[in-house]
């Protein structure tokens, strides 16, 4: 009886984190909030590259320099960032998306942070490899929003 309970626990436990792990849509519906807003920029530029590009790095910038840590203190975990490829994945009606190519270093202790989703450890606490899909909305004339993110 005892065995049966240990293997009933177990296989609930496998069966959670297996449900938990796959949560792949495939046509990027939202995984985030509904309604959050990641960053906001206003700008004139038309290139969505570029304007990716300056939204995804406000979205880095508010995000890790205000990192709310363990102890409930807010701490600037960013060291330095550099993005090695910003291109236009998709266009859709209403948004389109940006894939970002990154690496991210963070202060000393704050590198497993950056790991989560993608990305590789490296020293002096880089973390390389990193992979984001931004959906990004144009809400009017020169305002644009970053409305979600995803690891791909």
């Amino acid at each position: 009886m005892k065995k049966f309970a240990l293997l009933f626990c177990l296989l609930i436990f496998v069966t959670s984190i297996i449900i938990g792990c796959s949560n792949d849509k495939g046509d990027y519906s939202s995984e985030a909030e509904d309604n959050k807003i990641y960053a906001t920029i206003e700008t004139n530029l038309e290139d969505k590259e570029e304007i990716g590009k300056l939204l995804f790095e406000k979205y880095l910038k508010n995000t890790f320099e205000n990192y709310i840590n363990d102890k409930n203190e807010k701490v600037n975990i960013l060291k330095d960032y550099k993005l090695n490829k910003v291109k236009l994945y998709e266009e859709k009606k209403e948004s389109f998306l940006i894939e970002v190519e990154f690496a991210v270093q963070a202060i000393e202790d704050y590198s497993t942070v950056f790991i989560t989703g993608n990305g590789v450890e490296r020293e002096d606490n880089w973390v390389s490899d990193k992979y984001l899909i931004i959906e990004i909305e144009k809400v009017n004339e020169n305002k644009y929003i970053m409305t979600n993110l995803y690891t791909g």
